[in-house]
């Protein structure tokens, strides 16, 4: 039977670990530019009519669409909000 050293172990442990930390990070960039996209399109200040033309050339899909439309509309208060906040 082959004896195995506790180098041998901490080796392949500092190697699992340092596979998880990479496939991490590698996930966390890639969920922030599948999904990243929805926020700084809001943020760089596109107007509804810009959202609307990006959506008639082919270059969002109509649900890239609807998440952009319902972003940019939920970044301002409804009225009934706004009355909650006056009122309190």
């Amino acid at each position: 039977m082959a004896k195995t050293g506790s180098g041998d172990v901490l080796f392949w442990c500092v190697v699992l670990v340092a596979l998880i930390v990479v496939l991490g990070v590698g996930l966390w960039f890639l969920r922030r530019s599948i999904w990243g996209t929805t926020s700084s399109a809001v943020e760089d200040g596109l107007t509804l009519q810009q959202l609307r033309e990006l959506r008639d050339a082919g270059e969002i899909s109509e649900a890239e669409f609807q998440a952009l439309r319902r972003a940019m509309i939920d970044r301002f208060p409804t009225s009934k909000q706004q009355g909650a906040e006056n009122a309190g």
